[in-house]
């Protein structure tokens, strides 16, 4: 059975306040749940007598693509070909060795990838037994960041010592990431390896007082190079050290929503933009609120970095939710469907019955279509057009034979 270690969690809690300098800012990003949902990826493997794990990287409804060291299957010599008995694979929660994939004109288990520390196999699974998870991968992992084996039994942790460059797509050398203090044991290769980013790639092993990781990115290259599917996708991860210029925009038919409050997940004071200005701000995603008089989409924003702006183009309409009463106290209560739409009842002072209408905003000017009925169950359409200003509706509404009624409604509640 496959398991995580209180340690690793509680490591992982730990790192917010020992990270990199460049992240002192940043959300606890695996807290002990996220952990968990790490190791539903996590496979084990065995071939004569040498053990390791493996990650899933892709899945469908009849197959799971397991990525591993290749030396766990093949040795440590780069040129052999010869694979020893195996592989033994059970994913989270087996008691029993799963089944490998019929080959389908591709060797499974595949051979070593080159020089590179990499082999993959396919096993047989039905989808759902058990689930796995697609959003692990780390966006970024830089010099300095905190790292941890998720299944190691003790507090192993360390940190990244070392980040190969960005490289050419023909070439066929792959340096490891580096880190010094995640020393491992026999029996540990393949193990997830983990910053609070995400899933930096997998455990290779320690040589001359560091460990080799294998990058998930050079894992995600030589399955593509060898035509097997992938499935995995970034963490969601911010780093509040960094931040991306955000231009706010509003289309014609809107109105202006005023001063714009975002909320994130990693700074705790607010952010404020306006419509058409340009801010700085830090990564992160983001709730945007407006004030009473408006509503606007969308509702949620992810800013990450980058040296291009992020435009936040948004859709505002006037706000109709809530208790709108006319000077003599007469009511029209109106729950929004939509932005910039809302089903109204009330108005039962005017004395022809209680009126249920729709409003519908294009800009400042509002349509309402609807019914009075009054107690008899006589029906009369209304239909109109209102004007909105800043909690006020005012206009004409049109009834029984062209007959009009003058409105004068001030919002007094949102509730």
């Amino acid at each position: 059975m496959i398991w995580m270690a209180p340690a690793v969690a509680a490591w992982l809690e730990a790192a917010q306040g020992t990270s990199n300098p460049r992240r002192q800012c940043e959300r606890a990003a695996l807290e002990t749940p996220p952990v968990r949902e790490f190791s539903q990826n996590v496979a084990t493997l065995g071939s004569g007598g040498h053990t390791g794990y493996g990650l899933v990287v892709s899945w469908d409804a009849t197959s799971a693509w397991i990525a591993f060291p290749a030396h766990i299957l093949y040795g440590d010599r780069i040129d052999n070909v010869t694979k020893g008995p195996g592989p033994v694979v059970r994913l989270l929660g087996d008691s029993t060795a799963r089944t490998l994939c019929a080959s389908g004109g591709t060797m499974n288990p595949t051979p070593r990838q080159g020089k590179v520390d990499l082999a993959f196999v396919c096993v047989v699974h039905q989808e759902g037994a058990p689930f796995f998870n697609s959003r692990l991968a780390a966006r970024s992992s830089e010099v300095g960041d905190p790292v941890a084996l998720v299944l190691k039994a003790g507090t192993d942790s360390g940190r990244i010592s070392a980040v190969p460059v960005a490289q050419a797509a023909n070439n066929d050398t792959f340096p490891p990431v580096q880190a010094s203090g995640l020393q491992g044991v026999p029996g540990d290769s393949g193990s997830i390896v983990i910053s609070p980013a995400g899933l930096v790639g997998l455990h290779l092993g320690s040589f001359g007082g560091g460990t080799e990781i294998l990058p998930l990115s050079t894992i995600r290259t030589l399955a593509e190079r060898s035509g097997l599917p992938w499935r995995l996708t970034e963490f969601e991860f911010f780093d509040c050290a960094k931040s991306r210029r955000l231009c706010t925009t509003t289309d014609k038919t809107s109105v202006d929503p005023g001063a714009i409050s975002m909320t994130g997940s990693v700074q705790g004071l607010p952010v404020t933009v306006r419509a058409g200005t340009c801010t700085e701000v830090p990564e992160g995603r983001y709730q945007i609120h407006l004030g009473d008089d408006a509503s606007c989409e969308p509702k949620f924003i992810t800013v990450l970095s980058a040296p291009e702006p992020l435009t936040l183009a948004l859709k505002c309409a006037p706000s109709f939710m809530g208790n709108w009463q006319s000077a003599t106290g007469d009511e029209l209560l109106c729950a929004e469907t939509e932005v910039g739409s809302a089903q109204c009842g009330g108005l039962t002072s005017l004395g022809l019955g209680y009126l249920q209408a729709r409003l519908s905003a294009s800009g400042s000017h509002i349509q309402l279509i609807g019914m009075f009925a009054d107690p008899a169950g006589n029906q009369s359409e209304a239909t109109g057009t209102l004007e909105w200003t800043a909690a006020h509706l005012v206009g004409d509404i049109r009834y029984a034979r062209g007959q009009l009624i003058h409105l004068d409604l001030k919002r007094v509640s949102r509730q």
